[in-house]
Order: C-alpha cells, then sequence, then structure tokens
C-alpha cells in the first residue's frame, strides 16, 4: 500500500460547502502546525506523505502503547500509596 494522506489515521475529510463538491482533507499531524489544520484536496493528498503519517493500525498500536505504559505507572503509583496510607484501600 502506497502512503499518502489519503490512508493517514490522522486524515479528517471535509467538504466546504453544500455548493462546493470538491473534497478535502485536514490534519492536525502535519510536522510544524500547532494553530490551524494543514488542508488540501483529496486529489493532491494522493501523492502526499508527510513524516507524521500513521495508518489506522499503526495509530492504534502507538495508542496501546501509551496506555499500556500509563496503566503500568498508575498501578505502580497506587501500590505506593497504599502502602504509605493503608487506610486508602477501604475507600473503594
Amino acid at each position: 500500500m502506497k502512503r499518502n494522506c489519503i490512508n493517514c489515521a490522522f486524515c479528517e475529510r471535509f467538504k466546504y460547502s453544500s455548493e462546493d463538491k470538491t473534497e478535502m482533507m485536514r490534519c492536525w499531524e502535519e510536522p510544524g502546525v500547532c494553530d490551524h489544520a494543514f488542508v488540501q484536496s483529496m486529489s493532491d493528498a494522493e501523492d502526499y506523505v508527510c513524516d507524521e503519517h500513521r495508518t489506522k493500525e499503526e495509530r492504534e498500536k502507538e495508542l496501546f502503547e501509551k496506555a499500556k505504559n500509563s496503566y503500568i505507572w498508575c498501578n505502580q503509583r497506587l501500590r505506593e500509596l497504599e502502602e504509605k496510607y493503608p487506610s486508602l484501600k477501604d475507600l473503594v
């Protein structure tokens, strides 16, 4: 599969108005964009790919890894707090 904006997990398709039939895409993950979305037509998106490109599967795997690390950290923190304050266990 060719990498381009069309198959990127960050691609959001839209139309400016119901009268304008041109399908566009926007992306908040384009490098250097901080206060506005990167916008281009879908035809231009077929030939463009940025450094932040992720397929939906890659993005889901990335989010899972972040969630897993957060889960581990939270469990460790809970154990530390329960050791320091044993009465916390009674709150749940």
